[in-house]
């Protein structure tokens, strides 16, 4: 038979390390899921301004085919680049640079250093480099391209 006296000792045992167990990890753990939570917040607050910027842009250059960025929009650009660059994949950020290859001073009409790329070509990389953000961040669940 099974001494009284050491089931009890036993289970108090049991129990104190129990609650020093939890008093100790708890905190790390919340630590742990409450960082990461903050990351994938700041990870979407970047891809919604470039997301917004990409509208302006787009907007803007369908209302005036010679539309010419201003230097604050360039400014804004260059700052979520680089947010962009230390958060996501290369990969992800690649295919934000094959979109921001289409900003800048439009000619005839036209975007991209060459000058040969259009309106559904700047949406098309838009929409590739927010699928990759996107998939990224777990919002998106499709199959990469």
């Amino acid at each position: 038979m099974t001494d009284p006296v050491f089931v009890a000792t036993m289970s108090g045992s049991i129990g104190i390390i129990s609650s020093l167990l939890t008093i100790s990890i708890t905190p790390t753990l919340q630590h742990y899921f409450w960082k990461r939570q903050r990351r994938e917040e700041i990870r979407l607050a970047v891809v919604e301004e470039i997301n917004r910027l990409a509208a302006e842009f787009i907007t803007n250059h369908i209302a005036d085919p010679n539309f010419r960025p201003s230097n604050e929009f360039h400014q804004s650009f260059h700052i979520v680049s680089a947010k962009a660059k230390v958060l996501f994949s290369q990969q992800a950020f690649q295919d934000f640079k094959n979109m921001e290859q289409l900003i800048g001073p439009s000619h005839r009409g036209m975007l991209g250093p060459m000058a040969d790329k259009g309106v559904h070509d700047f949406i098309e990389r838009r929409d590739i480099a927010l699928s990759s953000f996107y998939r990224e961040i777990g919002i998106l669940t499709l199959p990469e391209r």
